[in-house]
């Protein structure tokens, strides 16, 4: 009984290179996209965000910005020092300083800190405690214990602005007096003031007061 031939099956024509018909062409697509993500990362700046690559969050917390410390919290920094180098008089002092400056904290609202201003004029105060005893000691002859007293002044000093020499001093006396129109001492007070305004933390009162009587000739 005669029978048809079975059909044959369709095949593929084979790539010399025996690879599946397209392969060629995928592999080729494939090889530049590649090759232009590397290119495109090479050329991208330090830095950069790579094509593709999630964002970075940003934090929600904002920098702190940088403050120069407080007196007080250098005072303690180098009472930690002191003590590591057993300097007891150094030590001594910066206790004393560290207990003036709580004090007039205490003198504030709750939770209210001193200022830089608030924190120098304490300090200042404390100077002249010193030198007001020194010239006691004078006085009274008793000269021990006046080294001691010029150690403190020294220690607290390190904390205070760098202050203005009597001829900076007279120089702004007279631009407080032209400024001020004063003509004699009884107009001593406005000059004063007038002066201490800008060198506030640089120059004590007394000094200030004194320079302003000598060019008014009080």
């Amino acid at each position: 009984m005669w029978s048809s031939p079975p059909a044959s099956r369709s095949r593929s024509p084979r790539r010399r290179d025996g690879g599946a018909p397209g392969t060629g062409r995928a592999l080729s697509r494939s090889g530049s996209t590649t090759h232009a993500v590397l290119s495109s990362r090479a050329a991208a700046p330090p830095g950069a965000r790579r094509p593709g690559a999630p964002r970075a969050r940003r934090s929600a917390t904002p920098r702190t910005p940088m403050t120069d410390a407080s007196v007080l919290a250098r005072i303690q920094s180098d009472m930690t020092a002191a003590m590591k180098a057993q300097d007891t008089a150094t030590l001594s002092t910066l206790r004393m300083l560290k207990a003036a400056l709580m004090e007039a904290k205490t003198k504030k609202p709750k939770d209210a800190t001193l200022s830089a201003e608030e924190e120098i004029e304490v300090l200042q105060r404390y100077v002249k405690k010193r030198r007001e005893t020194i010239e006691e000691l004078e006085r009274l002859g008793r000269t021990e214990t006046i080294a001691a007293e010029r150690r403190e002044i020294e220690v607290t000093q390190r904390y205070l602005p760098q202050p203005l020499g009597e001829d900076e001093l007279r120089a702004l006396v007279r631009e407080a007096v032209a400024a001020t129109g004063a003509t004699g001492p009884r107009e001593m007070g406005k000059v004063v003031g007038a002066v201490m305004a800008k060198v506030r933390g640089r120059a004590e009162g007394g000094v200030v007061s004194r320079l302003v009587r000598e060019v008014l000739g009080g």
